[in-house]
């Protein structure tokens, strides 16, 4: 894709890429053929937490849109809009998004999708998320019978399974550390399902303060050895994210020998991974906005 900035860069964190899709027979039963029939070319609004920093890293949209036969500056518009961590920002843009005209959203991320759900009941949604039905953005996954379609990791799920990799590393585990987004829903069961799983082998759960940014690292260290945690659960915050911090983390847990466990990375920073992989759910769903962009309703293409 040709991409390019658009608006203030240093207030919106906005790029614009225009992409193109070679069009294979008729558009089926969504509305998009009203504007295919009007010369419009289709909008697809996404919404995600960092901007291209690396194009390297951001590949993936672009290949994975070639591969499914879309090209550059025929029929599709992609309007990327990057909110930092910020829950104003993510609403702001999901909203200015529906006011240019999107006729597909893709949020990546719980704060991103539920921007996205919390702005349009209409326009079909497609997420990378970590759930859904639990968020109440569909009624099942099989058929989710709304506007909103996807691939959630099921997090929620692994706790369990967790807990045990991380006493085989370290039998004598007794307190874990979770980082966690206080107020947020889904946080708040990702903790809760900690403590229920720590609590039949009788390990402490500690709340740790959220990180968004590298400032926060040190705050949050302070606490974890203040608490003489053993382990640490990082569930959200990325290397782009903490920058420098990300590397002093690393280096206080190596120190202090304090295991460390995701569910989401894709270079190894943690000791502990256990998940779906990210590249298979990214191809999943842009595989899902072809659909739609085809004419599927996204109702009717489970999650």
């Amino acid at each position: 894709a040709v991409c390019a900035a658009a608006g203030d860069a240093g207030d919106r964190m906005k790029r614009r890429c225009v992409v193109s899709a070679l069009t294979a027979g008729g558009i089926g039963e969504w509305p998009l053929l009203a504007n295919a029939q009007a010369k419009r070319r289709p909008r697809l609004g996404c919404i995600s937490n960092f901007p291209v920093m690396d194009p390297v890293d951001w590949k993936w949209f672009s290949h994975g849109m070639a591969k499914l036969g879309w090209e550059s500056d025929v029929n599709l518009d992609v309007d990327w809009r990057f909110a930092l961590n910020d829950r104003q920002k993510y609403r702001l843009d999901a909203q200015q998004l529906v006011a240019w005209g999107a006729d597909v959203l893709f949020a990546i991320g719980p704060d991103a999708v539920d921007a996205a759900f919390q702005t349009s009941k209409s326009i079909p949604i497609v997420i990378i998320s970590a759930a859904a039905l639990e968020a109440g953005y569909a009624t099942s996954l099989a058929r989710p019978n709304g506007n909103v379609t996807g691939v959630v990791s099921q997090v929620l799920d692994l706790v369990g399974k967790a807990l045990d990799l991380l006493r085989a590393f370290r039998p004598e585990l007794s307190r874990i550390g979770v980082v966690h987004q206080s107020g947020d829903v889904l946080a708040e069961r990702w903790i809760k399902g900690w403590r229920n799983a720590a609590a039949s082998a009788s390990i402490s759960i500690v709340p740790l303060p959220f990180l968004q940014s590298q400032w926060d690292v040190p705050p949050m260290l302070a606490v974890a050895g203040r608490e003489q945690v053993q382990a640490l659960v990082i569930e959200g915050p990325t290397p782009m994210m903490l920058g420098t911090g990300f590397d002093r983390l690393l280096g206080w847990m190596t120190e202090n020998r304090v295991l460390s466990f995701s569910t989401s990375r894709l270079r190894g920073e943690h000791l502990v991974t256990l998940g779906p992989d990210p590249v298979a759910m990214r191809g999943i769903a842009l595989s899902q906005i072809d659909r739609i962009l085809r004419g599927t309703l996204p109702g009717a293409i489970p999650i």
